[in-house]
């Protein structure tokens, strides 16, 4: 077979796929791939494979997450986003304007998607190499459909157990493991502690006076954290502590 035609009907294979994805109207899709125009600068590679503006209501985006940012602008804008992927992690996303007050970032490693109008974006974040993240950026009169709001089952699970060596000094509970994002990280008591142990985000804040209690047996509510090196636990007693598990 030709490779232009080859490399055509992969072309629209993937445009296909984004607009399912994005929640387009079938037949919309089919009317807009088979318009001569479009099929012209499909076959010519004018359009690559990647949205031309206004030919579709959504593009691809990726963003290399290789060089650090701090309120980096990324200048896309539409009405919707779907996180396609993120390899990254702490990939946090502010919307339009820049205020002396942010409010709260959205995190693209552990959000499927937001719906809110933007003109641009701007995000924070360590440097990662080969890291990235894709996002299908929908404009006007498109509706995500619901299953993209939704987090795919894990396909392995990992559990393990931290006791606090000395009582009165917390510890994390890992040096790294990762939490998939989306995840949740669960956390509980040991039934073989004899006293509280105490949950908290720093060693500090782990302490009896500050710390979430647990009895012996008790379980955290679920907790949406990237790592579970951002959770500290302190016990009353040495070598008394907690399991936890996530999906990897």
């Amino acid at each position: 077979m030709d490779p232009a035609v080859l490399m055509l009907a992969g072309n629209l294979a993937s445009q296909w796929a984004i607009g399912l994805k994005l929640g387009v109207k079938i037949d919309d899709i089919k009317k807009v791939m088979t318009d001569p125009s479009y099929m012209a600068l499909m076959a010519q590679g004018a359009l690559g494979t990647e949205m031309m503006e206004g030919i579709l209501p959504f593009s691809r985006v990726t963003i290399d997450l290789g060089t650090a940012r701090t309120l980096g602008v990324v200048n896309i804008a539409g009405q919707q986003v779907a996180v396609e992927s993120c390899t990254g992690i702490g990939v946090a996303c502010y919307l339009n304007a820049i205020s002396p007050t942010l409010p709260d970032p959205l995190y693209l490693d552990r959000v499927k998607g937001f719906k809110w109008p933007f003109q641009r974006i701007y995000l924070t974040h360590t440097a990662q190499a080969g890291k990235s993240v894709v996002l299908l950026v929908g404009r006007a009169g498109l509706e995500l459909n619901e299953e993209d709001w939704q987090t795919n089952n894990a396909t392995s699970w990992i559990t393990l157990r931290k006791v606090v060596a000395h009582h009165g000094t917390g510890e994390a509970l890992a040096t790294d493991q990762p939490v998939p994002a989306g995840r949740h990280l669960r956390v509980k008591a040991l039934l073989t502690n004899s006293k509280s142990v105490y949950l908290g985000y720093t060693v500090a804040s782990s302490a009896a006076a500050l710390g979430w209690p647990l009895l012996p047996g008790d379980e955290a509510p679920p907790m949406l954290v990237a790592n579970a090196n951002l959770v500290f636990v302190d016990s009353e007693v040495d070598s008394e502590g907690v399991s936890f598990y996530t999906e990897t």
